[in-house]
């Protein structure tokens, strides 16, 4: 159990229920019997939403979490996506959370359930790209894990997701000599890549339309990238992309490239086809 900050201080600024679950458990009575306590009775009448909070409040209250740990999680987040009270329930826990969140800050690494806790506890108003990489720098993953997610192709780079929220989300891509992106830009959100292994050759263009006469005498315009800036990324170096900004990723080494790419939703959002939370590898 993580030791946690009384949370009474601002009593006026916390939900009541949520502050009388911190203290009780930071006495560290036993969960289901604290949740009775202050879990109102018409939530207790209804078994399975009851056993979705509690198991909801125990998964965050864990010091630790398994991979299995973190997909449940996820699973539940998923559940109220489709049921408004366990919703508010939800981010009533995760409200009462802060002063987790506040022992997160001061550690110098921290897990992936740390940093998935973290970017829900900000507001996307106050996120901004270097406090985004800041935390992405604090990420402990050891190399067994990142290595399932690793996967060569000749044809083109591999991308495995990695860890998925309604606000960000991790990927591995994995490039072989001479594979690369097509130019693009991140609309507003926000992108820090690590590179694991290998160089990435990191490519800035600008976007200049150009006059054309069609064949058939019409004048019209058609657009050109010109290459304005061109670097390169060692190993366990670190690259922020600046949102709006229109780039290219490409291994031009001899050198196989793996690379961890970050990204946080200014407008929370989910792909349909990428809702989990900690992805078991496809490939």
């Amino acid at each position: 159990m993580m030791t946690l900050k009384n949370s009474a201080e601002n009593p006026d600024k916390k939900n009541v229920q949520s502050t009388k679950l911190l203290s009780l458990v930071s006495n560290k009575l036993h969960l289901n019997e604290t949740l009775q306590k202050v879990l109102p009775l018409e939530l207790q009448e209804q078994p399975e939403l009851y056993r979705l909070v509690i198991e909801y409040c125990e998964l965050t209250y864990k010091s630790q979490l398994t991979e299995i740990d973190l997909e449940r999680v996820n699973e539940i987040y998923e559940l109220a996506e489709y049921d408004e009270v366990l919703d508010r329930w939800i981010s009533k826990i995760d409200d009462s959370v802060d002063p987790i969140v506040f022992a997160i800050r001061q550690q110098e690494r921290i897990s992936l359930l740390d940093f998935i806790t973290e970017m829900r506890c900000i507001d996307s108003q106050y996120m901004t790209l270097e406090k985004f990489k800041s935390l992405a720098e604090k990420l402990e993953l050891n190399n067994y894990f990142i290595n399932k997610y690793v996967h060569f192709q000749d044809r083109d780079y591999t991308c495995q997701l990695v860890c998925q929220t309604s606000n960000c989300s991790i990927t591995v891509i994995s490039w072989k000599t001479n594979q690369r992106t097509q130019a693009h830009f991140n609309a507003s959100d926000l992108s820090v890549i690590y590179v694991y292994q290998g160089t990435l050759t990191y490519t800035i263009f600008d976007k200049v339309n150009e006059p054309y006469i069609h064949h058939k005498g019409r004048e019209g315009k058609q657009l050109k990238y010109l290459k304005r800036e061109e670097n390169q990324f060692k190993e366990n170096t670190w690259l922020s992309i600046n949102s709006g900004e229109t780039y290219q990723l490409s291994n031009l080494a001899s050198e196989d490239l793996i690379t961890l790419h970050f990204r946080y939703y200014t407008y929370p959002t989910y792909q349909e086809d990428e809702k989990l939370a900690v992805v078991t590898p496809s490939i």
